[in-house]
């Protein structure tokens, strides 16, 4: 990523955003279920909120999780997307449609 553009996006709308693209209910993405259909998208939307300068603590509450979660979800994307280049064109894709990055 080039880098962060939009600090404005809140954590809801990037939230709604995910929801949106992989067709999923925002309570589906912020309940407890950990279910593999469930995992990438909650972690990629945890991602871009990082992204868009949301500090962990808050990423984690807005999630129904903890900050320690949601550091492992962002750390789990950057791994997952420096090996797989279609993981890595998706994240850079939403980010894109967003606004987080040029």
């Amino acid at each position: 990523m080039k880098g962060v553009v939009n600090l404005n996006k809140s954590i809801g709308e990037i939230i709604e955003h995910v929801c949106n693209r992989y067709g999923l209910e925002i309570g589906d993405i912020k309940s407890k279920c950990r279910e593999e259909y469930l995992i990438w998208p909650r972690h990629i939307a945890m991602y871009l909120c990082f992204q868009a300068g949301h500090g962990t603590k808050h990423i984690g509450k807005a999630f129904n999780r903890s900050r320690s979660m949601s550091s492992h979800a962002i750390k789990s994307v950057h791994d997952l997307s420096s090996v797989y280049p279609k993981l890595n064109k998706e994240r850079v894709n939403l980010a894109r449609e967003l606004d987080i990055i040029e």
